[in-house]
């Protein structure tokens, strides 16, 4: 296949970001006595964004209060997003040699965009061009409207793309924009859950994207 960029999600992907998503949303659920979770219930939780990821995480019917606890969690997360959090392995490697092969590079996930930055900043300095997380202007995965804007900025063509991620909700990003959907084994959601659900590739290693593009 011609494949001229890719476009990666964040957590799952990229970053093993759960155990400090986790300690975090438990420390707001402490505060407002609401039962903390486990790290096995936060791979659950993730992949839909923040606010929904707060509404798992506390059961709350009140959306006045998610939206409470939300704001709270966004601003504390925000300054401790990095302490646990690590990327997987192989994958600086991986980024370097598609960096190497003249491969565009670009990140879009459902985490709030400025730590979406300040992460990608931290571990990846100087390798992507274009970095997006959620915003209140554009809908979340699996929206296709952010991984348009993704590539666009990159200046490449959607069907020339692909589109890695952890999640159906990155596969069917991917479809929603005409992408390339590719997922990958080490994240939140099992390769049987994924295989069976329609995904067409599903690497174990990073090393195997490598291969996609020969």
């Amino acid at each position: 296949m011609k494949i001229s960029a890719v476009i990666f999600d964040l957590d799952g992907t990229l970053l093993n970001t759960v155990y400090d998503i986790g300690d975090c949303v438990n420390y707001i659920l402490r505060k407002y006595n609401f039962k903390e979770r486990t790290y096995e219930e936060y791979v659950t939780f993730v992949c839909n964004g923040s606010k929904k990821l707060i509404e798992r995480a506390s059961e709350c019917a009140d959306d006045a209060f998610v939206e409470k606890m939300l704001e709270e969690y966004k601003d504390y997360y925000s300054e401790n997003c990095s302490a646990k959090t690590v990327p997987y392995e192989g994958i600086s490697n991986v980024l370097g040699t598609l960096l190497e092969k003249g491969v565009k590079l670009g990140v879009y996930s459902n985490k709030p965009d400025n730590i979406v930055k300040s992460l990608i900043d931290k571990f990846f300095p100087d390798t992507f061009i274009a970095i997006r997380g959620q915003t209140s202007d554009v809908p979340i995965k699996p929206s296709p409207e952010g991984a348009f804007l993704v590539a666009d900025e990159m200046g490449v063509s959607y069907e020339n793309c692909l589109f890695v991620g952890d999640s159906l909700e990155d596969r069917q990003t991917a479809v929603n924009a005409g992408m390339v959907p590719v997922n990958v084994s080490w994240g939140y959601r099992p390769k049987d859950f994924l295989i069976e659900n329609g995904a067409e590739f599903c690497i174990d290693s990073a090393f195997e994207l490598l291969d996609l593009l020969d």
